[in-house]
């Protein structure tokens, strides 16, 4: 039997079909056709059988519904199939897939038609045996299946014809011609082949369709193990472990990739929610020990100073069912130094390392533990950043583990994540440290900045009384000083005393510079204390240019200059400050004359529409020294000139500069330079037509008025009468002089109530009055002048230190004259107030 099963599955069935002769011409003789019908229909059985059995051949390399040509082509020509056979494989719908063989010169798509017989077979939907004659011109027996997968769905439809004179022939030839004495012999015949049959054939069969049911049903582990059984299905039987030894292996790499990513998006998500390592830890030892079946698993931290070179276990995680007690004791009393130990290979090599079996490993300190736990496979992996590798994360399995290269990978990835959620929990923490040293510092700061303000503040307040105190008491005396000097210049030069009045124009000359030096600084000061006021009005911008040009000249002309004036048509009226303006461009002006000789010196003045407004441009340029890079760089900073030689040549307080930047900017404008040492500088400004920052102040008179009834004496009035009221006697004297030889008849007061008395008195055709007077001050007194119906007609001219000419203005005064007067302007106000001319 052993030979027989050697044998080839052609060599078999023609012993088959010799064995059956006989007892078939028998049992045609006793059974006739019926016997006939049954060996057909065992013939039909057998089509079917090796259909199934080719079919679970083709089922594995179905993909998509597409076959593989090539399995067709090797089970049609070498599983043993009689000469003629052929494989049929069609869809569903009965359309012809694949015909194996092809016919000879035919191309793959070329091939015959399906025989009709075996297309309504499939169309059938089940398993059928039916003869058809292919275009051959052969007779065929074909056995027709549907290959089916998991789920038992039709993939495709098999047909396997074997040809029906290989098949039939010589059984009914045997039958027809031995049907007399053979009935014991077929009888024989038939229980042979049975035998013979299921041993060399269904058998092994039967042993195929099994595992090729439970392996479709899931068990993977199913294998055939058939080696006893013809050469065909024993490759078949092969062939099949083969396959399934593929697929559990393919199935067991997906399986665990499947769980490998699971864990890592698990960690990647616990790690964005986790706040810092110690919330973290748990969650990730959680999900790396289930989600890859491991039992226990620890965090290891480089422990504390003085520890700092070995590593202690911060975080431990066991599955339910372990009994970790000792080991998890043996793990947090440890301290592990690097190189030591599974967790100290991996601090010090920064690589995984993987045991199979820590029970075996020599270098396991807490191998003893591990046996009393039942804990033997073992793997630990670094958690690593840019800064170097910040600990190690263990695991333990109660089974022995062959290493997985691909597992190691992944997990370096966690290692990395981990690292990092170390690393932003130290900058969380380092930048909380720094808030909380920034807040002290800058409440430190606070405080010690409110104190400086309070002293500033104090000081600014000092300074603001110092200064308002110093003005009065210098200004006051370099008055006297300036008009007498003025007036004993004229005296001098009407007796012919040349040199004396050269003299006193020399005095005068160095009171006017103290004096304008001592008004930068205030201004300066009340700029600086954003206590400095605009006072806007309408003014023709060409007459303001042309009397600024006419007050320059004699300045151009000392240094031999040429000035240029270059005025634009358009011009017109602006709405600005007046005496800043006028300031600002003397500045600029004066400044070309003091740095130019024999040279030009250019004004050039244009209007322009920009946006919603007018702007002023004015220029104003010179061929003098010029400045370096360096000088431009501190040129508006006050009490700051050129450089030291300049103020030794020229002399100055380099205040007109920085006093002019800030006038153009209160103004809402600016002012800017453009300069080459020793080819001269360009100064520019830009101004609105109306001031942005300007106002109409709107001031309430002060509340002081006479307490006392002043009596009138007599009336004593004079044409032509100017009533000078003024505290200082100085004062009243250099103006009495003044006025007296501009034909005015004076009359003096030394405080406001003798002021009142004397207006009620002479009805002067003008006053002049000074602001700063002890009792009743200057603008008390100019209240109570407007609020008496027979004195309000009378102008008043303000003549003061003081510079308030808006208030002044807004109380009703004429005019204002700032001190040290200029007496021919004073002249000119009183005539016109007069409304007389004098000689």
């Amino acid at each position: 039997m052993t030979r027989l099963a050697r044998l080839g599955l052609r060599m078999q069935l023609v012993i088959l079909v010799l064995l059956a002769v006989a007892p078939a011409l028998a049992l045609t003789v006793y059974s006739g056709q019926q016997q006939r019908r049954a060996i057909q229909q065992d013939a039909r059985d057998h089509a079917l059988v090796l259909a199934r059995v080719a079919a679970q051949a083709i089922r594995p390399v179905m993909s998509a519904n597409t076959p593989d040509v090539t399995v067709l082509e090797d089970l049609a020509l070498h599983s043993g199939l009689p000469d003629g056979s052929q494989l049929l494989l069609f869809d569903p719908a009965g359309g012809l897939l694949a015909r194996a063989p092809r016919a000879t010169g035919a191309s793959a798509g070329d091939q015959p038609a399906a025989e009709a017989p075996v297309i309504e077979a499939v169309l059938g939907r089940h398993e059928a045996a039916v003869e058809a004659t292919g275009a051959d011109g052969r007779a065929r027996l074909y056995g027709v299946v549907p290959i089916t997968d998991a789920t038992g769905a039709a993939l495709a439809y098999l047909g396997l014809g074997v040809p029906t004179a290989s098949a039939l022939v010589g059984v009914g030839q045997a039958i027809e011609d031995n049907q007399g004495g053979l009935e014991l012999l077929a009888v024989l015949a038939l229980a042979t082949a049975w035998i013979a049959g299921d041993w060399l054939i269904l058998r092994p069969v039967r042993l195929l369709v099994n595992a090729t049911r439970r392996l479709g049903a899931g068990e993977l582990a199913t294998r055939t193990h058939l080696r006893q059984a013809p050469e065909e299905l024993t490759q078949l039987a092969l062939s099949f472990d083969h396959m399934a030894d593929s697929l559990e292996r393919d199935l067991t790499r997906r399986q665990l990739a499947e769980r490998r990513l699971g864990v890592q998006y698990a960690a990647a998500r616990i790690l964005a929610e986790a706040d810092g390592l110690t919330t973290a830890a748990p969650e990730i030892l959680q999900a790396i020990g289930t989600g890859l079946g491991w039992d226990w698993a620890a965090v290891w931290r480089p422990a504390p100073a003085p520890s700092a070179n070995t590593l202690e276990c911060v975080q431990v995680w066991s599955s339910p069912d372990l009994s970790p007690a000792s080991f998890e004791a043996a793990s947090r009393g440890a301290n592990i130094p690097s190189g030591s130990g599974l967790p100290g290979r991996v601090w010090a090599t920064g690589a995984s390392i993987w045991i199979a079996d820590v029970a075996a490993d020599p270098d396991f300190p807490r191998r003893e533990a591990a046996k009393e736990a039942d804990l033997h496979g073992a793997f630990a992996f670094p958690i690593t950043s840019s800064s170097g590798i910040l600990g190690v994360i263990e695991c333990l399995s109660r089974g022995i583990q062959e290493p997985e290269p691909e597992l190691l990978d992944g997990l370096a990835a966690i290692g990395s994540q981990v690292g990092q959620l170390i690393e932003r929990e130290r900058a969380q923490a380092a930048l909380r440290r720094a808030n909380e040293e920034l807040e002290q510092r800058v409440a430190d700061r606070t405080a010690e900045l409110a104190s400086a303000k309070d002293a500033a503040e104090a000081a600014n307040r000092a300074k603001s009384s110092f200064l308002a105190n110093m003005s009065h008491e210098l200004r006051t005396p370099l008055n006297a000083i300036i008009g007498y000097s003025e007036m004993l210049e004229e005296d001098a030069r009407d007796t012919g005393q040349q040199q004396v009045a050269e003299d006193l124009t020399k005095i005068q000359g160095a009171g006017r510079q103290l004096l304008a030096l001592i008004n930068n600084v205030l201004d300066l000061s009340k700029v600086e204390a954003g206590k400095s006021e605009l006072f806007v009005e309408a003014v023709d911008l060409a007459a303001l240019l042309g009397e600024v040009v006419d007050t320059i000249r004699p300045l151009v002309n000392e240094n031999a200059n040429v000035l240029e004036v270059s005025l634009g048509d358009d011009l017109g009226v602006i709405h600005t400050d007046v005496t800043k303006v006028r300031q600002t461009l003397f500045n600029l002006l004066s400044n070309a004359c003091k740095f130019t000789e024999h040279g030009t010196i250019r004004l050039v003045a244009s209007r322009a529409h920009e946006g919603v407004g007018d702007w002023i441009n004015l220029a104003v340029s010179d061929t003098g020294l010029g400045m370096t890079s360096e000088q431009l760089d501190r040129l508006f900073q006050p009490f700051t000139q050129a450089d030291a030689s300049t103020t030794r040549r020229f002399g100055g307080t380099g205040l007109g500069l920085a006093l002019s930047k800030h006038f153009c900017e209160m103004l809402g404008g600016s002012i800017d330079v453009d300069s080459q040492a020793g080819f001269g500088s360009t100064f520019r400004v830009r101004l609105p037509a109306v001031a942005v920052n300007g106002h109409d102040a709107l001031v309430t008179p002060p509340s002081q008025t006479a307490s006392t009834a002043i009596t009138e004496p007599e009336p004593v009035p004079r044409p032509n009468t100017v009533l000078v009221i003024d505290d200082d006697p100085a004062v009243r004297e250099t103006v009495r002089r003044f006025l007296g030889k501009e034909g005015f008849n004076v009359a003096l007061a030394e405080d406001g109530e003798e002021g009142l008395r004397l207006a009620r008195a002479v009805h002067p055709v003008a006053i002049t009055l000074d602001v700063m007077m002890p009792g009743l001050d200057g603008w008390a007194v100019l209240a109570a002048l407007k609020a008496d119906p027979e004195l309000a007609s009378i102008p008043v001219v303000v003549v003061s230190i003081l510079d308030q000419q808006q208030l002044g203005r807004a109380l009703g005064a004429a005019d204002y004259v700032i001190k040290p007067v200029d007496w021919g302007r004073l002249a000119t106000v009183l005539r016109a107030c007069a409304g007389v001319s004098t000689t």
